[in-house]
Parts: structure tokens; sequence; C-alpha cells
């Protein structure tokens, strides 16, 4: 049986102390108010990088087991909650234990944290299934 990863590491630079603050208290926030049936904010960890000066937000995959997605959905709902401006991208990986046809691969998302929205999403098999077809 083949095991499935995602992984993934990325700065989010609020720009202040107190937003950052802000972040990690709407994060266990959610996570507080969760239910089993419907996780919101499990695919991915959260921490204060103290040496960016207390405005920069680690955020990372489980030991391998990410969902960029609910990276995703989390940084929107941020977004508007505490007011931020410009744009923020990561980029994500896939791998598998065995060679698996679909196994591997990543992409990159790009937020326009101001609008809420993403802006852009790219994928490896799509870049490569562009590339082929034309």
């Amino acid at each position: 049986m083949s095991n499935f990863y995602t992984e993934f590491s990325c700065h989010l630079d609020l720009g202040t102390p107190q937003k950052a603050y802000a972040a990690l208290a709407f994060f266990d926030h959610l996570r507080e108010h969760d239910n089993i049936t419907t996780p919101i904010v499990y695919g991915f960890e959260m921490s204060l990088l103290e040496d960016k000066g207390n405005s920069t937000l680690w955020i990372r995959d489980v030991g391998g087991y990410g969902d960029s997605e609910e990276v995703v959905d989390f940084v929107l709902r941020l977004a508007s909650e505490i007011a931020l401006k410009g744009r923020w991208g990561f980029e994500y990986s896939y791998s598998c234990s065995t060679p698996e046809l679909g196994g591997f691969g990543g992409g990159t998302v790009v937020i326009d944290l101001g609008l809420a929205t993403v802006i852009s999403r790219t994928s490896t098999d799509e870049v490569l299934r562009t590339a082929l077809c034309g």
C-alpha cells in the first residue's frame, strides 16, 4: 500500500505583530469551534516566527500530511477577518512512497489578499499536459 504526501512550508508576513497575534487567535478560534464532520484547519500547522519581528507566520504541513486547500481557505478567511492587503502565495508538492501514476507533482497558488480571492493556481500536471498537447 502506498502512502501519499502533500508538503509545503511558507511564510506569511502580516506587517505587524498585532496582526500576527490576531491571525494566531483566529486560527485557534477556528480549531476550537470546529466539529468532527467538517474540519476547518487540520491540514497544516502555523506558528509565529519570532526572529522575523513577530509579524511573520510560518505555515507548514504536518509531517508530510498537509492540505494546501485548507491553507488557501484559511488565508482567504484571514484576509477578510483582519483586512490584509497585497499578494501572497505558496508552493506545494505531492509525493508517494512508491512509484504510482499521478503520485508526484505539485503546484502554486497566488492570492490577492485585499480582494480575498485566488488570482492564480497552477499544477505541474496542468503545465505538462499543456506543453504536450499544445
